[in-house]
Order: C-alpha cells, then structure tokens, then sequence
C-alpha cells in the first residue's frame, strides 16, 4: 500500500511537507502542494488516520473480520464477542468475506483496532501486505503465537485428552475417534497411550471435509455385532455429529443405549435439536471473547510497544450431559 515516503519520493520533498500538504496545514507553497495531491490520487493513497488515533488513544472502534461461511459455533462466537465489546465500550464494526479488502476498508474507516478470524486467504501476499501497512493493533483468533500480532489459540489437543479421561473413568477402553483435525487426533492419540486404551480396527476413522466415502467406514463399524462394536465415540464436531446420528437412525442404534458419545464443540441448538442433551468438549465461547478483550483492554491501557505481542492459550471445557454412560451399561 502507498505511504507518505513514496509520495515524499516522488514529489522531491520531506515526509513533513508531505504530511502538510494532504492535511491542508499552512506552511506549503501552493504548486507543491498540488503536485503531492495530485501523486496521492493516482496512487490512490489512503491517510492511514488508524495509527494517528493509535498515538491519541482515543479510538474505541473495533474491525472484526469473519469467515463469509456458515456454522453454529462461529455464530455464537461472533455474538458473543459483540456482546462483551459493547459492554467494555467498544463500537464493532464487521466484515465478511474477503479479510485483505477488509483490512483496506477498516484503514478507510480510520479502525485502528482489528480482529480476524483466520482463512486462506490470510497467509497471501496481498493480506500480508495489507496486515504490514496496517499500524493499529492486530489479533487473530485461532492462531499460534507471532510477532507480527496478538494471538488467541485453542487447546484442543487437551479438550480430546480429557473427553479420554472422562469415558475411561466410566470404564470404557474401547474408544474410537471420528474426525480430521491433527490436533485433536494428536490429543486422542497421546491419552488413549497414556492410558494403555484397547487396539481396534476402529480406533481412529479419518473423516476429511466433503469426503462421503470415508463415512463409509462409520456405517461399517455400526453395522458390526455388538461385541466388535466399540462402547464410546468421540466425533471431531458438531457436524461429524449430526451425520453420526443420522447413521444411528439408519441402522436403528440408539445413544447412549448402544454406546457413549462426546462431541467437540458446545453450541446452545445441541439440546434443542438432538433427543438427548450431547455431552461435549470445548472451548467456551464468553472464554474465547473474553480473552481476546482482555489484551486488547491491556494494549488500550499501555502503549503497545511496551505490551509486546500476547499469546494466549484458551483451555477446553467437558460439559458432562446424558450421552454417556459405565461401560457397565453395555455389558454382553
């Protein structure tokens, strides 16, 4: 993006006289002046006025950029992040869809504050480009730690581990895992070790996105005899979820009479959708909210250069309903 130095170089002139001329202050003979306004049209520069307000601190405005993609959970996060803004003083303005075109706008719009929610599309050049001319403060949602921007993950390798903790505890060692995400699988894998958890041909059922046949195998393994069933499932998402149940319906399986189910990820429609309230793992969505607001109440306070770019790791929580049960209960 065109700054005040490109225009600087191609007019022949100070950054000072530069910042005089496209602010209309006095101290600037006229045909320069035309000459800098001129340059910053066809370059089409745009006064990055967020940083001016960065310095001020008086900005209470927040860019939030969001998936253009439909799903509960990024629903109830989006509210939820809303909600805590508002009432922390925060005006919130949104953009869907394309996060470079929205860093831009934000710019425009003189939001000096930016939340994303990551894509893609966030590791091209032309958002790279766009994050780097943008001189406010930056977070993104679901990343790992940076030092070009403040940072909130999820600990879902831990959320996976204790939903193993709680099946085991009931007395299931016969676990299988439905899903895609590495983490998560990393999670399942490293408890189910530690634990010394029953080998099965079932054991982990890899489901990537829009892979139908892969559910193949899930219809495999619940039309097998009970004794080669196993006794606990934990699927990877709401998603996965909902396509086992329908499976279930398919072939007259019951949860949690035929065997326990946890699912990742706990959003509100859960108990008003399903037969029976799903036990799950997961972040809260006011954590995740609150964390992200937490920095950037901390960055307002302070300058942010003396913060320096946070990092935090927001933990998973099991919400313990009526889809699971003892091993006890499936007794052969």
């Amino acid at each position: 993006m065109v700054t005040i130095k490109d225009i600087a170089q191609m007019a022949g002139v100070s950054f000072t006289t530069v910042s005089k001329a496209l602010n209309g202050e006095p101290g600037v003979r006229e045909e320069t002046r035309n000459k800098i306004l001129a340059i910053a049209s066809k370059l089409n520069y745009v006064p990055n006025l967020a940083a001016r307000r960065l310095v001020d601190r008086k900005s209470d405005s927040i860019g939030l950029i969001w998936p253009n993609k439909s799903g509960l959970f990024l629903y109830h996060l989006f509210e939820q992040f809303q909600i805590q803004a508002e009432k922390a003083g925060y005006s919130v303005m949104v953009a869907l869809g394309n996060p470079t075109a929205s860093v831009r706008t934000f710019m425009k719009h003189f939001v000096d504050t930016i939340v994303v929610w990551p894509s893609s599309e966030n590791t091209s050049p032309e958002f790279i480009q766009a994050r780097e001319a943008f001189q406010g403060t930056l977070l993104m949602f679901n990343s790992s730690p940076s030092p070009y921007y403040h940072t909130i993950s999820i600990d879902r390798q831990e959320a996976i581990q204790q939903a193993v903790d709680h099946l085991a505890g009931l007395g299931h060692r016969k676990i299988s895992f439905i899903g895609y995400n590495s983490e998560k699988i990393t999670g399942f894998d490293r408890a189910t070790q530690l634990l010394e958890l029953e080998e099965h041909p079932d054991r982990l059922i890899f489901t990537p996105k829009n892979a139908a046949e892969s559910w193949n195998r899930v219809a495999d393994m619940l039309r097998k005899p009970k004794s080669q069933r196993p006794t606990a499932l934990i699927v990877d998402s709401y998603i996965a979820m909902f396509k086992l149940l329908k499976l279930c319906k398919t072939y007259s399986l019951r949860i949690p009479e035929d065997f326990s189910l946890i699912a990742y990820d706990d959003v509100p429609e859960l108990e008003e959708i399903t037969d029976i309230a799903v036990t799950t793992v997961g972040p809260s969505v006011e954590h995740l909210a609150s964390a992200a607001l937490d920095i950037l109440f901390e960055l307002r306070q302070g300058h942010p250069a003396e913060v320096g770019h946070r990092h935090v790791k927001v933990a998973s929580q099991l919400t313990v309903r009526g889809t699971t049960r003892p091993v006890s209960d499936y007794a052969l």
